[in-house]
């Protein structure tokens, strides 16, 4: 019944994302957007993490997956909006559905950017998928995806399709930057300054040294003779 009540509530929501519609109403619909998925990420989050039993019943992973594709189609429409402010409550949402079920939004969401980034007319896309990018960056480059996705799976047990999503994310990164670099263009000062902004996070995660290069640097280090003090 509760998942019944849901699904109607946001099929009278739905057509108060297309991205032509930009009324006073949208800050409330952002806000809902963003709620839903946000407690459903720190729910799922805590539960993970707890190790007592729990006094009430937990989300499993099919529930999870449930809400995400109720919001996915929503949240992907609210992101084009014309408002001030849905499009950024709506990339936060997102955010947390990418964590959340990563199988069912990545592919969708990279696909969309790509697009984005490569059309020359629609220059609404073209910064849509400029911001996107950056909020892709860290979880496309995660550097430990198994403890960074908080699945009602018991800690260190995310599903194989989740799994895989992510390992695909450098590669699918490299080509989504290659697209982006057009937008270095200083005849157009927003589009360069969010191209930027996307380098600019993905410099922020880029790890410049992983432990392999640590333990090597270390060894190197304890070989080498103390400098002399002459």
């Amino acid at each position: 019944e509760e998942w019944a009540s849901l699904r109607q509530l946001l099929r009278s929501v739905a057509p108060y994302c297309h991205p032509s519609n930009a009324g006073g109403y949208c800050l409330e619909v952002g806000t809902l957007l963003q709620a839903l998925s946000r407690f459903c990420f720190w729910r799922v989050l805590m539960e993970a993490r707890r190790s007592s039993a729990p006094a009430r019943p937990t989300l499993g992973a099919n529930d999870v997956r449930a809400l995400v594709r109720m919001l996915e189609p929503l949240v992907t429409q609210a992101r084009y909006s014309k408002h001030r402010l849905l499009p950024r409550m709506a990339e936060t949402s997102y955010k947390y559905l990418s964590r959340l079920a990563p199988e069912l939004t990545l592919p969708t969401l990279e696909m969309r950017v790509a697009e984005g980034l490569q059309t020359v007319t629609a220059v609404h896309q073209t910064s849509v998928a400029l911001s996107s990018l950056c909020m892709l960056v860290p979880v496309l480059l995660t550097l430990c995806p198994t403890e960074a996705l908080p699945l009602p799976f018991g800690p260190g047990k995310p599903p194989a399709s989740s799994l895989l999503s992510l390992a695909r994310g450098p590669a699918v990164m490299r080509t989504l930057l290659e697209l982006a670099l057009p937008g270095i263009d200083p005849n157009d000062p927003t589009k360069m300054l969010l191209t930027l902004l996307a380098f600019g996070v993905l410099l922020q995660h880029l790890p410049l040294a992983g432990p392999v290069w640590t333990a090597e640097a270390s060894s190197r280090r304890s070989a080498s003779p103390p400098p002399s003090n002459e």
